[in-house]
């Protein structure tokens, strides 16, 4: 089905989005400590050797980083996929993604 093979890429491009968003959060992250200030961009992650290269970015857009938080974004505006988190029962990780609202 057509509908449900788009819907799977959609949901495979947020994935790699949230995969993407958290790699590169964490190496600016890195990159604070270090130097006392986040990075102006991806290719100053990718210079500093703490990304091995810029990822790209699944639905076309680009990623900044803000240099006064260290915010990552993209600009395609589209939003990750968020894991749901354990179940209050059993404490086991679902197997349910959640787009972000």
């Amino acid at each position: 089905d057509p509908k449900v093979k788009r819907k799977i890429g959609k949901r495979l491009r947020q994935a790699q989005l949230a995969v993407h968003l958290k790699a590169i959060g964490d190496a600016s992250a890195a990159f604070s400590r270090e130097r006392g200030r986040f990075p102006y961009s991806v290719d100053e992650l990718v210079q500093s050797a703490l990304l091995a290269e810029p990822p790209r970015e699944p639905f076309g857009g680009r990623y900044e980083i803000d240099p006064l938080s260290g915010e990552v974004r993209t600009t395609s505006g589209k939003k990750p996929l968020t894991f749901a988190g354990k179940t209050a029962k059993t404490g086991v990780a679902k197997h349910e993604f959640q787009e972000q609202e």
